[in-house]
């Protein structure tokens, strides 16, 4: 097992029990919010900082794909950013990353 993958691994079973209750939107959020925090392509390192950012938004974009549905494969992320794209892919194919689905408004009032 790479290390990457033992920590992710560790890291979503802290996450199962702490963002149980996060709503689509809201995972959605979250995840927007890591993908601005990921580090350049072409800089992308192995430094600590790094790894955090890294592991963070994989955990939320494990945890997005898992809500859909989407198989996922940890040992994928022998490589982070093999495992990674996968994922993406597969959500974009549901409308998510590229164009993200509006959050639901609610019921309509009436008239």
């Amino acid at each position: 097992m790479s290390m990457y993958r033992h920590i992710l691994s560790a890291a979503l079973s802290e996450r199962d029990a702490s963002t149980a209750w996060l709503s689509l939107d809201e995972a959605w959020s979250e995840l927007l919010v890591l993908h601005d925090q990921l580090p350049d392509g072409s800089l992308a390192g192995w430094s600590h900082t790094d790894v955090v950012d890294q592991i963070a938004y994989d955990t939320a974009l494990i945890h997005l794909a898992q809500r859909h549905g989407i198989d996922w494969d940890i040992n994928e992320f022998d490589q982070p950013h093999s495992g990674r794209a996968r994922l993406q892919a597969k959500l974009r194919k549901l409308g998510y990353l590229d164009n993200p689905p509006e959050p639901d408004a609610g019921p309509a009032l009436p008239d």
